[in-house]
C-alpha cells in the first residue's frame, strides 16, 4: 500500500515492480491497484521476478506499458527493457 501512495504522491515515468511483496498485497494485486488509479498519467512498470511463469509473463505483458524480466538478468538487459519502456 505504500507503493501506491509513493507512485500516487510522485507519479514516477516507470515503476519496477516484483510479485513477491510483503504485506496484503501481491506484485499482482499492486499492479491492478496501480493501473485503476485515478488521474495522471499511469507508469510503465517492469516486472522483475524469479517467480514468474511464461503464462503469467504473458498476461501481464497484455497490459499496455508492463513488461517482464525474468531474475536472474544482466544489467544490460535491464537498460534495455528500460528503454524500451520509456522510449
Amino acid at each position: 500500500e505504500d507503493g501506491l501512495t509513493t507512485a500516487a504522491e510522485f507519479q514516477p515515468d516507470l515503476v519496477l515492480l516484483d510479485l513477491i511483496l510483503s504485506g496484503d498485497l501481491d506484485g499482482e494485486g499492486f499492479l491492478a491497484k496501480l493501473r485503476s488509479s485515478p488521474g495522471g498519467e499511469l507508469p510503465k512498470v517492469l516486472v522483475v521476478s524469479g517467480m514468474v511463469s511464461d503464462a503469467l509473463a504473458d498476461k501481464l505483458r497484455q497490459t499496455p506499458g508492463v513488461d517482464v524480466l525474468a531474475k536472474p538478468f544482466s544489467l544490460p538487459e535491464l537498460s534495455r527493457r528500460i528503454e524500451a519502456l520509456l522510449y
